[in-house]
């Protein structure tokens, strides 16, 4: 299954706002409020022109009634390895309102998530966590603004050197950059999220687009720093936008 039985948007490694406009849109009916979601309007590839192939999508956030309160417009390309322990994702979305105005929002006492999110499974055991700023305590990079968070654990049923982990980069182009993060380790929740709104909200109005870009680097073994400041360094160089169609 590709999502686990408690949360089933979970869906490993997605995007997902929590509110807009003060609909729920990251629980659906399983809020118990005002809901939304969705909706597929195009998708396509991007070819390989030694940079790396991947695919954009463009999807509408909506009401429950099918209303569209924003479009969304993604890309994911998976960039060649450099690396037999490790490869990268860069994935950038464009959001632009189809309202007069649409307020980005989160729930306070929930932690503030929303955004780019990893949930791991149950069985990622003996978790590992590491921030740009040198944080290695799930608590403390839990409160932090980093330039990135790396999740690492040991993978039940492969042996005790069987480590790997994933790695969240910002990127210095986005707003609020660098970002806040959320960082659980509890009994059945491994979960990091690079989350845009936890310290406050966002209002997108008629005519602005608000871009976010991020590198996601998949690796073995746990986080390595200096590694991942290297793919950092690589990403902030470039503009993630002039290369995607």
């Amino acid at each position: 299954m590709c999502r686990p039985f408690d949360h089933a948007w979970h869906l490993g490694l997605y995007f997902a706002w929590k509110y807009l406009n003060g609909v729920n849109v990251w629980d659906g009916p399983d809020s118990g409020e005002a809901y939304g979601g969705t909706r597929h309007i195009a998708l396509g590839a991007i070819p390989d022109r030694g940079a790396g192939a991947g695919l954009w999508q463009v999807l509408e956030w909506v009401t429950a009634a099918g209303m569209p309160l924003l479009r969304d417009r993604r890309t994911l390309l998976v960039r060649p390895p450099d690396s037999a322990t490790s490869y990268t994702l860069d994935w950038t979305f464009s959001f632009t309102p189809l309202v007069d105005e649409v307020v980005l929002e989160r729930k306070v006492e929930w932690g503030g998530y929303a955004g780019l999110s990893i949930r791991l499974p149950r069985s990622f055991l003996q978790p590992q966590v590491v921030n740009s700023e040198g944080h290695t305590m799930s608590e403390e990079t839990n409160r932090a603004r980093a330039r990135w968070t790396d999740y690492a654990g040991w993978i039940d049923g492969m042996g005790r050197k069987a480590w790997a982990g994933v790695a969240i980069l910002d990127h210095p182009q986005n707003p609020r950059y660098p970002s806040p993060w959320l960082t659980y380790d509890r009994p059945g929740l491994q979960f990091v999220n690079a989350a845009f709104l936890r310290d406050e909200p966002y209002t997108l109005r008629r005519g602005e687009t608000l871009q976010l870009a991020y590198r996601v680097l998949v690796h073995w073994g746990i986080g390595d720093p200096v590694a991942i400041e290297a793919a950092g360094r690589d990403f902030a160089a470039r503009d993630p936008f002039a290369e995607t169609p």
